[in-house]
């Protein structure tokens, strides 16, 4: 029911006005998320995933704006004309050094979004305290991090510093985009698991916006694929990777390095790719977006735009092809 939803979004479309037209960053994208849940959204560059995110947060950067589609938050519309991010959602953004204001201590910074956040009025001693506090939830210690600058930690004590400032309001909904991109696997593997930590002690629902399926088959629970800001595909991790059924996912995760060790005297592995040219976002095509690199797309292709289908309850594909052949895609 629509009720179970804590956050339902509907044919959502950003638009962003350029010399060469309008580049329509989501195209009518919708889909849920219910309370606990984590959502990962995946593909590559330029799909429309951080737009969408942040259209969420109320954050679509001028001239950008949100051209139509509703979006729930707890049963109230969320109205982007308001210019303000709203309460109970909070964001992790990619590059926490550009987030963070270096001409202030994290201190500074937390207690003014405590401050911000919080309609009590705390003392500055009653504050420090739920910074300090905060700041030890993410494995920090607040007194060697309080007094520093953001240039003086690490990417992942920054990363830990972006999620404790999240947490401040204790938001029902965590945004966040590819905030493990620049950090190597082992700080990665800390803030996934520290995300997977306070969604379960917290029951928080997570929007996990990356590039990489290890991540997503790793900490979330559903998937949405996205290519030329439309919803290619949407399941359950286990029913995406183990039935993939647009061949853009299927593409997806053949073009992932193979978990075979190398032997010695044999040919390396090479990955595969999805061939075909760029998608002009400002010159959408007039039937399916990823016709023109599909291998088995047709005249039907290029002319007709699909539907979403549903194959199950929480499995949707948008595409002409049928998933009878070997990999789910045959012509119906």
């Amino acid at each position: 029911m629509a009720n179970d939803f804590l956050l339902q979004v509907r044919d959502l479309s950003v638009c962003f006005p350029s010399a060469s037209g309008d580049v329509h960053a989501v195209n009518s994208v919708s889909f849920t998320l219910a309370p606990g849940e984590i959502l990962g959204i995946v593909g590559e560059s330029g799909s429309g995933k951080s737009t969408l995110a942040g259209s969420v947060m109320n954050l679509t950067p001028p001239p950008g704006k949100v051209t139509g589609g509703q979006i729930m938050f707890q049963g109230q519309e969320l109205k982007s004309s308001l210019h303000a991010i709203p309460d109970g959602i909070r964001m992790i953004f990619q590059d926490p050094m550009s987030s963070l204001d270096p001409y202030f201590t994290i201190e500074s910074q937390m207690i003014e979004t405590l401050r911000a956040t919080d309609s009590s009025t705390l003392s500055r001693k009653e504050a420090l305290h739920t910074c300090s506090q905060m700041l030890a939830r993410v494995g920090l210690d607040p007194k060697t991090v309080l007094k520093r600058y953001s240039f003086e930690l690490s990417g992942g004590q920054q990363q830990r510093v972006m999620i404790a400032l999240a947490l401040l309001s204790d938001p029902s909904l965590l945004i966040a985009d590819e905030p493990t991109t620049a950090l190597d696997v082992t700080i990665q593997d800390q803030i996934l698991s520290l995300i997977r930590k306070l969604n379960q002690e917290t029951g928080m629902a997570v929007l996990f916006v990356t590039h990489n399926l290890g991540i997503v088959a790793d900490l979330c629970h559903r998937v949405m694929v996205m290519y030329g800001g439309e919803i290619m595909e949407s399941a359950t991790c286990d029913a995406l990777f183990d039935h993939p059924l647009h061949p853009y996912t299927q593409g997806l995760l053949k073009s992932l390095p193979k978990t075979e060790p190398y032997v010695a005297g044999t040919a390396r592995q090479k990955l595969d790719s999805i061939g075909g040219p760029a998608l002009d976002m400002a010159n959408l095509p007039k039937g399916c977006v990823f016709a023109d690199r599909c291998p088995y797309s047709t005249d039907r292709c290029r002319e007709e735009k699909p539907a979403l289908k549903a194959v199950s309850d929480q499995h949707f594909y948008r595409c002409h092809l049928g998933t009878e052949a070997e990999g789910g895609a045959s012509h119906e």
